[in-house]
């Protein structure tokens, strides 16, 4: 598989590197042999998401007028990247990291650029806008970008769920007799695939090269890139995870907005870190938090997509990079794209089924 490095000037010099992975002809013939999806179907189509959905006891829930900083001060001190929200005892959608750190970097912006100084994020910590805005105020920002669908009923086909997820949610709240039953995700399926993968068919021993398994464009970062920089990409991209690019064009890292809850744990919160290089940050939080930030979790074009499967199930993460024999970036396969991969849906149509051409 073919790839360029897109870039103006030299790679050490520019911010954001984009990979394009050039396009191919689909297989003409997904549902037969080797690429059956047959058996994936048959194994999901009278799972329902409450099958799936984590327990109401393992979950915080935030209200919709809990202050940033408190709701900030939660997710972090538990470890958690999101959470439900509700109002007046009803679930009314999920707030997480990401949405957190993109309201913070939009919000103050203006100062920031005007105050180019560290100090200036102490000062931003005890601020009335920060202290006064509530978890509401976040989600009716993104009320177009990711709140939509994100209630689903106990009894809901977890086919139909998948469809909802080609439109870009990731997990759902369930509700149980309009009462807040748990949380369902994209890694609970991918983790009930990793469980069943014996009888998922032929296809999971395919190649994510032949299966064209990844996106086409993966978005990097040279590591001398301050954090906020890559904030600031991260939600102009609107994706949840970025690599890393050191020395030689060598794959080092990823930054995520959960990764950043363990420097932001503190109240009140100091924001001192984003102005920290990308090096920096992984060196600070490795030194600090030696058992939160594990090895780069990488695979092959030529690893099977079976493989792909249990490396994201066992380490629990939500993308791994695929890189040459020489450890240089060349993909990124999330859990979008597997199910995309394997669960092909047809949104026009509004069901799932298995796509022939």
């Amino acid at each position: 598989m073919s790839k360029r490095i897109e870039e103006n000037e030299n790679l050490h010099s520019v911010d954001i590197i984009t990979i394009e992975i050039p396009q191919k002809k689909k297989f003409k013939k997904l549902t037969n042999g080797p690429f059956d999806r047959e058996p994936i179907f048959r194994l999901l189509q009278d799972k329902i998401v409450g099958d799936f959905a984590q327990e109401h006891s393992q979950t915080y829930l935030l209200d919709v007028h809990t202050k940033l900083p408190q709701a900030l001060k939660v997710l972090t001190q538990v470890n958690i990247h999101w959470a439900p929200v509700i109002e007046d005892q009803y679930v009314v959608g999920i707030i997480d990291l990401r949405m957190i750190l993109s309201f913070i970097v939009s919000t103050f912006m203006e100062n920031m650029e005007k105050f180019p100084e560290i100090p200036v994020f102490q000062e931003l910590s005890s601020e009335e806008t920060w202290q006064l805005t509530t978890v509401k105020q976040v989600m009716k920002r993104f009320s177009g970008e990711l709140q939509g669908n994100t209630i689903l009923d106990y009894s809901t086909p977890v086919l139909e769920s998948i469809r909802l997820m080609g439109y870009g949610q990731h997990r759902f709240c369930v509700t149980k007799s309009k009462q807040f039953y748990g949380i369902f995700t994209q890694t609970d399926i991918i983790q009930f695939l990793a469980d069943n993968l014996d009888k998922c068919g032929p296809i999971v021993n395919q190649s994510i090269e032949k299966l064209e398994c990844g996106l086409n464009v993966v978005v990097a970062e040279n590591w001398d890139t301050k954090v906020l920089d890559t904030l600031k990409d991260m939600d102009r991209w609107k994706i949840g995870g970025i690599a890393i690019i050191g020395k030689d064009n060598l794959l080092v890292g990823n930054l995520s907005a959960s990764d950043l809850k363990l420097v932001l744990k503190d109240e009140p919160q100091n924001f001192e870190c984003l102005y920290l290089s990308l090096r920096e940050y992984i060196r600070r939080v490795r030194t600090e938090f030696p058992t939160k930030l594990g090895p780069i979790v990488s695979c092959k074009e030529y690893d099977t997509i079976s493989t792909v499967i249990r490396i994201i199930s066992f380490h629990q993460i939500h993308r791994i990079y695929s890189v040459s024999d020489t450890d240089l970036l060349t993909g990124v396969i999330t859990c979008s794209n597997i199910l995309e991969t394997l669960i092909p849906t047809n949104c026009e149509k509004g069901q799932m089924s298995p796509q022939h051409d």
